[in-house]
């Protein structure tokens, strides 16, 4: 196990939950009942992926703004990117720099996902992580919990995660667009 935070003085996590399902297929009946409704519920069934936590690093005021799981889950679809925009606010600046960096490296899992043809994620996370305190530090990108990872044994692919990072670089292209760099 490794974290992902060491060497950070303000952490700055967003957990997406990727996936439309968030159930295995092998679940017992009453966890897929109440998975799907949550799926349907949230943004993860239209989408491919809600918003599970946030923690973001407000510079101006030095305090965190923490978001739980009741607050993703209430996001609807429209609501996505102005989420995913606050996580890369400072209190000061959106940092646009961090969208560039992010966008690349999800590109790069899409990449993964568009060939890979062994294994159907369910319950898992993409997980985004800078150090709020930093102007010009990196933003990481892992995929994390694997627990609920099944072989693929019909020939497909995993395509409820893939439609979610489709989501996901197309919001974070908007988000580019709507927050163009300094002139």
């Amino acid at each position: 196990m490794e974290d992902l935070t060491h060497g950070m003085s303000s952490p700055c996590i967003l957990d997406l939950k990727m996936g439309r399902s968030s159930s295995e297929p092998s679940a017992p009946s009453k966890k897929k009942v109440e998975q799907g409704a949550l799926d349907r519920l949230s943004t993860s069934d239209g989408c491919g992926f809600r918003v599970t936590g946030m923690r973001v690093y407000n510079k101006a005021k030095d305090t965190f703004t923490v978001r739980e799981k009741p607050w993703g889950i209430a996001l609807g679809t429209v609501d996505l990117p102005r989420a995913i925009e606050s996580f890369f606010h400072n209190g000061i600046v959106v940092r646009r720099d961090l969208f560039v960096e992010a966008l690349a490296k999800v590109k790069v899992i899409l990449q993964w996902f568009q060939c890979q043809r062994l294994f159907r994620f369910f319950g898992s996370s993409i997980l985004f992580i800078y150090d709020g305190a930093v102007d010009d530090g990196p933003v990481t990108v892992k995929m994390v919990d694997f627990a609920h990872t099944v072989l693929i044994r019909d020939g497909g692919k995993d395509e409820g995660y893939k439609f979610g990072l489709y989501t996901l670089v197309s919001i974070l292209e908007q988000l580019l667009v709507s927050n163009p760099p300094p002139t």
